[in-house]
This record gives C-alpha cells, sequence and structure tokens, in this order.
C-alpha cells in the first residue's frame, strides 16, 4: 500500500470520528488539505513528538510522512 494512501485512510477514520467530510486525493481542493496536514505533520515538533520520538521509530515515521508528500507531489 502506498504512503499516501495509508495517510489518507488515516486521515479519514479521524474524519469520520469527528464527523469532518471524507478527503480524496481526486480533489484539488481536497489534495491540497492533504498538503497542507502533511506539512503540518513533518514541522520538527510535530515529527518527534516533542523530542519524545527518536531514533528508528522517528526515521520510520519520516519516511512514511515524506514518502506521501512525495506521491501526492506526483500527482499534482
Amino acid at each position: 500500500m502506498s504512503h499516501l494512501k495509508t495517510y489518507v485512510e488515516r486521515l479519514n477514520a479521524w474524519n469520520k470520528i469527528t464527523k469532518q467530510p471524507k478527503l480524496t486525493i481526486n480533489s484539488p481542493a481536497d489534495r491540497e488539505k492533504i498538503r497542507n496536514r502533511l506539512e503540518c505533520d513533518l514541522s520538527p515538533e510535530n515529527l518527534c513528538c516533542d523530542g519524545e520520538l527518536t531514533g528508528r521509530a522517528l526515521r520510520l515515521k519520516a519516511e512514511y510522512l515524506n514518502g506521501a508528500i512525495a506521491e501526492l507531489n506526483a500527482r499534482s
């Protein structure tokens, strides 16, 4: 499964709980919302959970999020 597909599925699971609309990578407006969320998740304080995440776990999280944004950029 692609990083982007997994990321959007996780966003939509959270959106369902919070009663927000479902996002799709086929909509330009939704792609922009997804891009904004990814950029936020990639900020240093969010990426490393305010310093709580280090080592392998941090590298895997960064790889996953960077993979998702790269796949999103390839679609735009």
